[in-house]
């Protein structure tokens, strides 16, 4: 089993008990990467700005689809969708130009 992780920081207008929800309902009802998430966890939180973790889990056996559907970019492109689609007059508002990475781990099990 590969486990993914993804770290990124966003700058956002909401309030902390709300992140981890919103994040969750993201990729929970993503058609490309709804069977694979696993977890979302709030590393830092200061003024408006947020570090969080993302983790994705897929088989051995999909090696090759790995590749292409944990892909940073897929990731990162399905937040930026949703956010993008998102009013910006939403109180829950997260600016979609302020999310970047800053580091992905991959682990392999046995």
């Amino acid at each position: 089993m590969y486990m993914y992780d993804y770290s990124f920081t966003l700058c956002l207008f909401l309030p902390y008990t709300m992140i981890n929800p919103q994040l969750m309902e993201v990729y929970s009802s993503s058609p490309a990467l709804e069977r694979y998430f696993n977890s979302v966890t709030i590393n830092n939180l200061q003024d408006t700005t947020a570090q969080f973790k993302l983790q994705f889990m897929m088989p051995l056996e999909h090696e090759e689809l790995i590749h292409y559907t944990l892909s940073l970019k897929m990731v990162k492109n399905v937040l930026l969708q949703h956010l993008y689609d998102r009013d910006a007059g939403d109180p829950f508002y997260i600016i979609p130009t302020s999310t970047t990475k800053y580091k992905i781990n991959t682990f392999l099990f046995h």
